[in-house]
């Protein structure tokens, strides 16, 4: 990866990017990425243990938070989810219910994706717990 040179219509790009400290030797340190984009605002707040699992937040003001869980493995898994605080995840499509106090496992298929209403804060004694 290298910083682009052409915009949207693939024309030089006429503007300096910002942020120099951006390049291609971060691209190594995780560490480093992350302390970036939390100074960006783009933390993940659902980060997953394993690499080969994503996890992406949508949350809109007037609706509950939803929570993306996919992998690109070609096993099936189970993924832990770090929960920023204590929460319940509702399974859109099953209606299966996890819940924990800093860590939730999901289960995924091969190359899963599962989607998640994200209900907060989880009822006390609640955790890790699976209706």
């Amino acid at each position: 990866p290298r910083r682009p040179d052409r915009d949207e219509r693939l024309l030089p790009l006429a503007v300096a990017l910002p942020d120099p400290t951006l390049d291609e030797a971060l691209l190594g340190d995780e560490a480093r990425l992350a302390e970036l984009f939390a100074g960006l605002g783009l933390a993940r707040p659902y980060p997953a243990a394993e690499a080969d699992v994503d996890t992406t937040l949508y949350a809109a003001q007037d609706r509950p938070a939803v929570l993306f869980v996919g992998t690109r493995a070609a096993r099936p898994l189970t993924a832990t989810i770090t929960l920023p605080a204590p929460a319940r995840l509702t399974d859109l499509i099953s209606g299966e219910t996890l819940a924990g106090d800093g860590t939730a496992a999901v289960a995924l298929p091969a190359y899963g994706v599962r989607l998640f209403r994200v209900d907060a804060p989880a009822p006390a004694g609640e955790e890790a717990a699976r209706d």
